[in-house]
């Protein structure tokens, strides 16, 4: 079960995987459901070694280890399922930010009036991330911090330039 005929963010196309926007729906429906069914499965199988480990009533330093490498198992498990549950739901968005992308080329090919609309936010928000970009520039040049000593500031400050420049 899973994930395995998901394609890496980013591919592109439309593999024979996918089968186009419908595709993408499945394998996402097929993902979101497998990660609860395997902490699910985990959770049950700790709480089956724990009982197992309980049924024997005489107190041994084995079993006190035991569980607590079971514990640490378990909590390393959880940890990795928190993980995986974060990069699932990254790879959703941006699957969803390019079928988004996707959507908006297509309009703007129909030069309509919604493609004009479409067209003049975009230039808006150019324009406005822009002006951030160059009042950010401002604000380090009058806090007269010496970034280029610290080098966390230093990559900032040069990153800031390079995107007033790319704007």
């Amino acid at each position: 079960g899973g994930c395995q005929h998901a394609a890496p963010v980013g591919a592109g196309g439309t593999g024979s995987c996918w089968g186009g926007a419908r595709g993408v729906v499945a394998v996402t429906d097929r993902c979101r459901f497998a990660v609860p069914r395997l902490r699910d499965r985990i959770r049950q199988q700790f709480q089956d070694c724990s009982a197992a480990l309980q049924i024997d009533l005489t107190p041994c330093l084995d079993h006190i280890v035991d569980e607590e490498l079971l514990q640490d198992a378990a909590d390393d498990l959880e940890r990795v399922m928190e993980e995986l549950k974060l990069a699932f739901e990254n790879k959703t968005l941006a699957l969803q930010r390019m079928h988004l992308g996707f959507h908006l080329k297509n309009k703007v090919k129909r030069h309509d009036n919604d493609s004009r609309l479409i067209i003049g936010s975009m230039k808006h928000i150019t324009m406005l991330s822009g002006t951030v970009i160059e009042y950010q520039q401002n604000i380090i040049i009058a806090s007269r911090v010496n970034w280029v000593k610290d080098p966390s500031l230093k990559a900032i400050a040069l990153q800031l330039e390079n995107n007033v420049c790319s704007v």
